[in-house]
């Protein structure tokens, strides 16, 4: 369960999320085709979008609506029709691969909820991740590719490619953790066709 609270604020402040001490708490959160269903204050959510980290956004969208005195029910419907922006968490199938693109950003934050999502979603075949560098990470560069690596395992990924400056950090963390198939190349053109040559029908693609 979780709870988002802003601290040292001078407003009022409105905690949201899952978690017993939310004040703005969605309850009976249940996975469903493309998203997720929830109750938030008596009114039913359809959320058409993929991602656990989802239905936090949504409540913070809806806890605004309520405070600027909308009305929380039709504020709620409309989440219905909410698609994701370009990049972000888009899933498409290709010749019988399911492709999963999270492009728009890389930090540990969006990596995590990236391959949790992924590792949430039924596949017939393998989970196959193809994962880039974490730009600007500064000193703790390699400490978090490594746990990229580690986390990536922990998920369920069945195979990885890590790619850039830091794919032999994130492939060794893998490898490491006991990831069979875990492969490092400095530039993603370099190792596509490999990749290509190495899906099949029914694995879904993490990239």
């Amino acid at each position: 369960a979780s709870c988002l609270t802003p601290s040292r604020v001078l407003r009022r402040t409105v905690a949201v999320g899952t978690g017993a001490k939310a004040e703005f708490r969605a309850e009976q959160v249940a996975a469903c085709e493309g998203g997720y269903r929830y109750v938030v204050r008596g009114c039913s959510v359809r959320l058409t979008v993929p991602g656990r980290h989802n239905v936090n956004n949504s409540l913070l969208a809806l806890a605004v609506a309520e405070a600027l005195g909308l009305d929380l029910a039709r504020a709620a419907a409309r989440l219905a029709s909410f698609r994701m922006p370009e990049m972000r968490y888009q899933v498409e199938r290709v010749g019988g691969i399911e492709v999963h693109f999270d492009g728009y950003n890389a930090n540990p934050g969006s990596m995590r909820s990236a391959l949790e999502t992924f590792g949430e979603l039924p596949v017939a075949g393998r989970r196959v991740a193809v994962l880039g560098d974490m730009l600007e990470l500064g000193e703790a560069g390699e400490r978090l590719h490594a746990w990229l690596g580690a986390e990536a395992v922990r998920r369920g990924i069945d195979a990885l490619w890590a790619v850039g400056q830091f794919a032999p950090t994130v492939a060794r963390a893998a490898a490491t953790a006991g990831l069979k198939s875990a492969h490092g190349a400095e530039t993603l053109e370099g190792v596509a066709d490999e990749i290509r040559a190495d899906l099949r029908a029914g694995d879904a693609v993490l990239v």
